[in-house]
């Protein structure tokens, strides 16, 4: 509750389930952080975060090094991934549309490892609302995403005017998610993903 901030330069290590929660917060500015060590103890818990944008609009997040974790996501072989991811984000539901979004997400490096694994690199909440993950308005561009076992990025939702451009990514099951696009329309240019398995 909570607008003009600005976090930066926070080394951020541990966090119950979040390694920083955002709530209905405008106007926040996150640089130049180091965030490690959160999400809950136990198996293949979802929705752990570094940065949880949780009802939040305007808030920019950038060059910030998400790394390692408490605990990695499962493999596709025991079942759908579930596990802790870099950034989530949730535009708070069908009453939020005209606060929602309008996030920047830039110049990040989201790396996970081979042993600790992100679910996704960038999770969405709500994926099949209009208010859906980034919901309207919204860039994310020049990240370094790598080592995930499902989606580098879930943009579904929404996606009225986001953008998705000039990230760089590896070793995920899937690249970029964009189903569904419950009304656009979203832009995916001039990005290079590899080794998807």
């Amino acid at each position: 509750n909570a607008a003009y901030l600005i976090l930066e330069n926070v080394n951020v290590a541990g966090g119950k389930r979040h390694g920083i929660h955002v709530r209905n917060t405008r106007f926040l500015r996150i640089e130049n952080c180091d965030i490690s060590g959160w999400a809950r103890d136990g198996s293949n818990n979802n929705f752990d975060a570094g940065i949880f944008l949780d009802n939040s609009s305007q808030v920019v997040v950038e060059r910030t090094y998400f790394h390692d974790p408490r605990l990695g996501s499962n493999s596709w072989a025991t079942g759908h991934p579930e596990g802790p991811t870099s950034i989530l984000v949730s535009a708070g539901g069908a009453s939020a549309h005209d606060l929602a979004g309008n996030h920047v997400i830039r110049w990040n490096d989201l790396i996970g490892s081979d042993t600790v694994r992100w679910n996704d690199g960038i999770e969405g909440f709500d994926n099949s609302e209009i208010n859906g993950s980034f919901a309207r308005d919204s860039d994310i561009y020049g990240n370094m995403f790598a080592f995930g076992n499902d989606d580098m990025i879930e943009l579904d939702g929404g996606m009225e005017n986001v953008r998705f451009f000039h990230n760089k990514g590896l070793e995920f099951f899937t690249g970029v998610s964009v189903a569904p696009n419950r009304k656009g329309p979203s832009y995916v240019f001039n990005n290079v993903i590899s080794r998807l398995n």
